[in-house]
Parts: C-alpha cells; sequence; structure tokens
C-alpha cells in the first residue's frame, strides 16, 4: 500500500514538474524574444539628442503618403510642348459646377495673364476647372467626384504637365495630407507641404493664404516706411488658437511657462469647434481677454509662427507683412517658395524642441540685423505674397525655371528687388542679364542733359516753363560739391534740350541769355509722349533729366537727383508723386496722385492707359520701388568733417 502510494506522488511531481518546465519553456522564450526585439529597436531607433537626426522622424503623425507616385521632372513631365510652343498655359473651361472665391481668383489671373492660351494644342501646362483648394471633407466648398471627373477628362494623361492648387488637406482627427484622390504625375502646388510628402524639384509650396486674399495689388507692407524703432514695445508675441482637443496643440501648450506680460507675449484662445467649452482649462478665460491680435503684431520685433491642425498657419504670412520677423517652429514643414527664397534672411526657423530657448535666440539679434530681416519681409511679401496674382505668377515662373534650367536665374535675383518673377526667359533667345548684381566698368561723362517737352505755346516769360528752365540754369553755376568726406562728386548741367511739341518756336528773345551752344531747341519727327525717349545723336549716354514743361523742381532737386544718379548709374533716378493700386470696385487698375494737370480728361487718359499696359503685358508690369536719400543736410559745410553723414541715407524698400 505505502509502495503504491509512493509510485502515485512520484507519478503527479514528475507530471507538476513537466508542465512547469514547458511553462517556462514557454514564457520565457517569449519574454526573451521581446527584450530581443526591444534591444533592435534601441539601436534603430535615433537619439533624441541626436542633433544630426531631423525632427521629423519624431512626428510621425505627419508622414502619411498623399499620392501613388513618385516623381520628377524626367519621369512625370512631357517638355516636347514647351519647346515647340513656349512656356504657355491653360484652364480648362468645361466645368459648369461653381468654385469658391479663391479658386475663382487664381482661374482669373492664369486667365488674364500673357501666358495663357486658349488652344490647349499649344500649352505646356494645364489648370484644372475643379475646385481642388480645400480637400477637408468637413468643408461646404469641398468636391466630392473629384476623382470620376479626373478620368473623364480627355488631356488628363495621368496627371502629366498639370498643376493641382491646393491649401487644405485632410480633415478632423488626424489632418493627414490626403486629397481624396490621386493627383498622379501632376504638380502638386499646396499649402502646409510636409518635407516626407514634398517631392523636391518636382512639387511647390504654398503659403496659407485667407479666403479674402486679395486677387490683384495687394496691401504693401505695414512696416514699409517704419523701420524705426527697431527694437518694439515686445521681443516676441503670439496670439492665436490653442486646442484644448485633438492635434495641433502640443507646442501651444507650452507657450505660458516663456509668457512674462512685459516683453514676451504668448497668449491663446481657446475658441475653436464646437465642443472646446467642455474641454477648456483655467487659462482660457484670462488669455482670450487679453491683447488684441493686430496690436501685437505691429508692435513686436519677432512673431512666433508655431504649428497649428496643419503644418502651415495664416500667422506666417499676417507676420511677414506686418514686418514682424517669424519666428517659425514646425518641424518639417517646406517653407512657401523655400526652392527659390532664401528664408533665412526674413525669419528664424528653429526646432520646436528649443522652444524654452526660444526668448534667449531673439535677444542675441543685432540691430543690423533686425533692420535687414524687417526690410526683406516687406520686399518677400509685397513681392511674391501680397496678392493671389503674385502668388500664382511665382509658381509659374518656378515651373519655367525648371523647364528651362539652364537660363535659371541665380538666387540673389529672387532675393532683392525687383525680383525674380519680372525676369521673362521664354520671351528673349538671350541669356538672362542682370545689371543689379554686377557693377559695371562704367566711364561716367561729367555733367547731365535737361530734356524738356513742351506742349503748349508759353504766351509770355512768366509761365512755368521759363520759370523750370531758369532752375535748370542754376545747376550751372555749382562748383565741386562734397556730401562726406568718402563721396566727391561733380554737379554741372551739360545743356539743355527743348523738345518742342507745341504749334510753333517762340521768339529766341522769350529764353534766357545763354550761348547755343548750352541751349538746343528741338522740333522731333513725329509728337507723342513716346517722343522724348528717342535716342536724338545730341543726348549723350550719360545722365538724361527727363522733364515736363510743367515741373516743379528747384535747382537743389536737380542737383540732389544728380548727385544719387552718380551712386546709380544703372538705375532711373527721380522724384515719383504717383502710384498704382488695384481698385477693387472697379475691379481694374488704377492711377493716384495729387495731380499737377488742370485737365480731368487727361487724367482719366492716364487711366486707361495704365490698364492697356496690363492688358498687353498680361500683368502688372509697374514696380514699387523707390530710394529715398535723406537732404536735410545737402550742401551744408557742417556735415563734410562727419562721416556719420554718409549713415544718414536711409534704405527704404
Amino acid at each position: 500500500m505505502d509502495s503504491v502510494t509512493m509510485r502515485s506522488k512520484k507519478k503527479h511531481l514528475l507530471v507538476l514538474l513537466s508542465i512547469a518546465f514547458l511553462l517556462f519553456c514557454y514564457f520565457g522564450a517569449h519574454r526573451l524574444k521581446r527584450r530581443e526585439r526591444a534591444c533592435d529597436l534601441q539601436e534603430t531607433l535615433p537619439s533624441y539628442l541626436n542633433p544630426s537626426v531631423p525632427s521629423v522622424i519624431f512626428k510621425s503623425s505627419y508622414s502619411h503618403e498623399i499620392r501613388t507616385t513618385k516623381c520628377d521632372l524626367k519621369e512625370c513631365f512631357n517638355f516636347t510642348a514647351c519647346l515647340k510652343n513656349g512656356f504657355r498655359v491653360h484652364v480648362y473651361q468645361s466645368s459648369v459646377k461653381p468654385v469658391s472665391d479663391s479658386y475663382q481668383r487664381i482661374l482669373n489671373v492664369l486667365r488674364q495673364s500673357s501666358l495663357f492660351t486658349p488652344d490647349p494644342s499649344q500649352a505646356c501646362l494645364f489648370i484644372l476647372d475643379i475646385d481642388t483648394l480645400d480637400r477637408d471633407i468637413l468643408s461646404n466648398d469641398y468636391v466630392t467626384d473629384v476623382p470620376s471627373r479626373l478620368k473623364n477628362l480627355p488631356l488628363w494623361n495621368g496627371g502629366m504637365n498639370h498643376v493641382i492648387f491646393n491649401f487644405f488637406a485632410g480633415t478632423w482627427p488626424d489632418y493627414e495630407e490626403d486629397l481624396g484622390f490621386d493627383t498622379g504625375k501632376a504638380i502638386l502646388a499646396k499649402a502646409s507641404m510636409s518635407q516626407e510628402a514634398y517631392r523636391v524639384g518636382f512639387d511647390i509650396s504654398l503659403p496659407l493664404v485667407h479666403s479674402e486674399h486679395p486677387e490683384k495689388g495687394g496691401e504693401p507692407g505695414l512696416a514699409s516706411g517704419m523701420n524705426f524703432p527697431l527694437e518694439k514695445e515686445y521681443i516676441i508675441s503670439f496670439k492665436g488658437k490653442r486646442y484644448t482637443h485633438g492635434i495641433g496643440s502640443e507646442t501651444r501648450n507650452s507657450l505660458f511657462h516663456l509668457h512674462n506680460g512685459e516683453d514676451i507675449i504668448f497668449v491663446a484662445t481657446c475658441r475653436h469647434g464646437k465642443s472646446w467649452k467642455q474641454t477648456k482649462d483655467e487659462r482660457c478665460d484670462e488669455d482670450d481677454l487679453e491683447f488684441e491680435r493686430q496690436v501685437l503684431l505691429q508692435n513686436s520685433t519677432t512673431c512666433l509662427v508655431p504649428r497649428g491642425r496643419r503644418l502651415g498657419s495664416y500667422r506666417f504670412l499676417e507676420a511677414l507683412r506686418a514686418g514682424c520677423i517669424p519666428v517659425v517652429l514646425a518641424n518639417s514643414w517646406v517653407l512657401p517658395f523655400s526652392e527659390v527664397i532664401n528664408w533665412s534672411q526674413a525669419s528664424l526657423i528653429l526646432d520646436e524642441r528649443d522652444l524654452l530657448q526660444v526668448p534667449q535666440i531673439i535677444r542675441s539679434l543685432s540691430q543690423e540685423k533686425i533692420l535687414a530681416m524687417r526690410q526683406q519681409t516687406q520686399f518677400l511679401w509685397e513681392r511674391y505674397f501680397s496678392s493671389m496674382e503674385s502668388i500664382v505668377m511665382t509658381t509659374l515662373k518656378i515651373i519655367e525655371e525648371r523647364i528651362w534650367s539652364h537660363m535659371k536665374q541665380e538666387a540673389v535675383i529672387w532675393n532683392m528687388p525687383p525680383g525674380g518673377i519680372f525676369h521673362q526667359l521664354s520671351v528673349s533667345s538671350f541669356p538672362p542679364i542682370c545689371p543689379i548684381c554686377e557693377t559695371p566698368d562704367l566711364e561716367l561723362e561729367e555733367g547731365f542733359t535737361a530734356l524738356i517737352y513742351v506742349t503748349t505755346n508759353p504766351a509770355s516769360s512768366t509761365v512755368p516753363f521759363f520759370h523750370l528752365l531758369k532752375n535748370v540754369l542754376k545747376s550751372r553755376n555749382l562748383s565741386k560739391v562734397s556730401i562726406c568726406p568718402l563721396v566727391l562728386l561733380l554737379l554741372l548741367l551739360e545743356r539743355i534740350v527743348v523738345l518742342w511739341c507745341a504749334d510753333s518756336v517762340p521768339q529766341r528773345n522769350l529764353f534766357p541769355v545763354v550761348s547755343e551752344s548750352l541751349l538746343h531747341i528741338l522740333v522731333p519727327p513725329f509728337c507723342s509722349v513716346s517722343a522724348r525717349f528717342y535716342p536724338y545723336p545730341i543726348l549723350p549716354h550719360g545722365a538724361v533729366f527727363s522733364l515736363d514743361e510743367d515741373a516743379s523742381i528747384n535747382s537743389d532737386e536737380l542737383d540732389f537727383a544728380y548727385q544719387v544718379w552718380r551712386h546709380f548709374p544703372q538705375r532711373i533716378i527721380g522724384y515719383p508723386a504717383r502710384s498704382h493700386f488695384w481698385d477693387d470696385a472697379k475691379n481694374s487698375w488704377g492711377y493716384t496722385s495729387k495731380s499737377p494737370w488742370n485737365d480731368p480728361d487727361h487724367f482719366v487718359q492716364r487711366q486707361s492707359c495704365i490698364n492697356t499696359f496690363v492688358a498687353v503685358f498680361g500683368y502688372m508690369p509697374l514696380i514699387r520701388s523707390n530710394l529715398r536719400l535723406d537732404p536735410l543736410l545737402f550742401l551744408d559745410d557742417a556735415r563734410r568733417p562727419s562721416v556719420f553723414g554718409c549713415a544718414a541715407y536711409l534704405l527704404r524698400l
């Protein structure tokens, strides 16, 4: 009996030991595999502190694919039509469905452009009349049947040579870069473009703009004439949305740690969506009451531009226009037109992980750096972003330079006035010439010629024409003048040429008594405004001052203009009193000034001439550009021994 019991106990013990051994083998091996996988993963994961690793790795939520093809110009673009017919753009006209106001402005700009062709067989690029700007399915402007409509386009060809514009992609809650259709081989011009989705040399990153962004013209920068004081009331500021639920507030939720209420202002409103009240915290009500956003923009040296729901932000262009240097905290964001624009000249691009170091970085900027960056913000805003026309034409210019890459402009052209969009590559067969990029060895002739255009017979010697003639002659008596120890200029009138387009030439005794070699009266073969630009043999190749008979200008102003021209002989120098602007009410360009013309019909003709200019060129050819030199102490001897006088020249862009 005892032996049976002992065998039974041994049997049960052996079974238990076998089960325990099997359990140990199973769970032990599984745990060991997990540890090995963790070790392998740890070896392959980049270090968070490794500065050589792009920060975009740590933002996986933005790395979704948005198209099925990986394209470049060699694989996904047909150069044949472009090389045969030039750079022409065709806009589809098959759609009967209405489009959003923003997309309609883009189509208007394209159809009014000199690049537009109604014949698709002559086109190099094709633009859809299907509204693809807003691809958020919750938006009222979302178009649902885009895939089927693309397949029905006879010229679609998988998207080859097509350009698709998009401002908003993805929707709640992840806001993935998903357009809802396959763009195929089309070039994607998109806002909030990430580095993972961006096809270098093929796609184009656009700015995020408000729906009321103007079609043409655009407002000038707010800091164009207000560069001083260099350091504003706040060194950096931000007021915007802070999302209490969902993505987009990783950075914004930490801003209150840096807010000091004195020279650093970081406040955020929680008002967004429909359920923000259920998730708001104790800071929401307080932050929402403090400060006004536009006031902060114009009174801050720098403005924070953090990522939001999407990578791009309206704040970027708002800061640019206000002359507030953007401080970008949006890892993996491809900045607008970064292929041609050097954003380091106008903004600070920092890593989101460096948020707590932002104040220290801002305080380390020198005043010279602040001034240069602020001026650059105004140039970039007015040239490339102030209107839909600027944005669209810049997009087309970048594509054109990719096609004719051997004629591509240097980066300096894009990043200094007058900018890169006015150089027409496909119009001329000659290589691009940049007169402002090199200083030619010019043998400047001393003195200047005054060309006076006369259209009315002077009744007496007291009319404005003879007053102007006497003021010009006063420059004859000036000798060498030095405005500072570094500059020595000659001010000397060489000759006066009166371009006589009136009925009859008056008696010689009405003119001042001067030698015939100084005063020349010339009757042109044709009388029109263009007659003054004809290269008459009597005119030298140096400085020619073109004056109207009723111009109100004194000798000091003439001498100062000549002095400036000696500094910039390749530039047009003058005293502009008139400017152009886009009139939304009339849907046309306007020409405004404190006009000296007494005949109102004459002014109306000038207005009409401006719009004829635009119709011929396909865009506004006039450029807002001025150089302001301070003439307050001009001709003052007390200024000669001081080099500081030279620094009084202020460049206003």
